[in-house]
């Protein structure tokens, strides 16, 4: 399984356009991929950001989808986003790396590998409730952060539900972390965070320099509320178009 994060910036004045190309760019996806497990696409509150979350079987399937949607993906940039970034989670294939290579004036690419994860029943598709954290490491002290990251793992692999997934991953310089969570909903991650609290907030005190979150799907006000009294930065995505869903139906459908 190979996960890739792509994240573009809406041009002002062009969500209508952006949301028909981007259906456009989907139907490709649909009708063509043959290894693509996941493909969905979330919009930001204020309908100025999006982010595309995908799974491959393996890293030449995100080469065999790029084949499928260029032409309409760059239709999409030349009149309706910009600000293309895309991350990679693994070790990318030998033509994937020639791609990336390819493409490397048209978007950022960056890189994070696994560093620790729960055995969860993540399996590469949509859940209810997703989270990403994403931490910056202080300097000089990757190896303290490694030995507390373990820490926060062991108490949240030792509780008696896990979350659906929990998964870490390091940049490829080691000053970054991204962790990549599910759940079944919004007041399940706080409460399989309470349960580790402590040794996380060991783990930002020594050796975590800044801290946000973003959050796919419904955020609960008691999530709201104790992320706002920790004084945490957060970002609320909602669902737009996926393999499963059109864009026309899931557009409708948000607030």
């Amino acid at each position: 399984m190979f996960e890739v994060k792509a994240q573009l910036k809406i041009r002002d004045g062009e969500l209508d356009g952006f949301e028909r190309q981007a259906a456009v760019v989907m139907s490709f996806a649909r009708e063509l991929d043959t290894k693509t497990l996941r493909y969905d696409w979330f919009i930001s509150e204020d309908r100025t950001e999006c982010e595309v979350r995908e799974c491959y079987i393996d890293p030449d399937g995100l080469v065999e989808h790029n084949d499928h949607v260029k032409e309409a993906r760059g239709r999409l940039f030349r009149g309706y986003a910009y600000g293309h970034v895309m991350t990679i989670y693994g070790e990318p294939s030998p033509a994937l790396a020639e791609l990336i290579e390819r493409m490397a004036g048209h978007a950022e690419f960056n890189r994070f590998w696994l560093l620790q994860g729960l055995d969860s029943r993540y399996e590469g598709v949509r859940s209810t409730f997703e989270a990403s954290a994403h931490l910056k490491i202080r300097e000089g002290g990757l190896e303290g952060f490694k030995q507390q990251a373990a820490e926060v793992m062991r108490q949240m692999g030792a509780q008696d539900e896990l979350p659906l997934r929990y998964d870490w991953f390091l940049s490829e310089d080691g000053t970054e972390c991204e962790v990549r969570e599910a759940y079944e909903d919004a007041d399940a991650l706080l409460s399989h965070q309470q349960a580790v609290a402590e040794a996380k907030m060991t783990l930002f005190r020594e050796f975590v320099a800044g801290h946000t979150m973003t959050f796919y799907g419904d955020v609960s006000p008691a999530l709201a509320g104790a992320l706002k009294g920790m004084g945490t930065t957060f970002t609320a995505f909602s669902f737009m178009q996926g393999l499963d869903a059109d864009i026309d139906v899931c557009a409708g459908a948000l607030p």
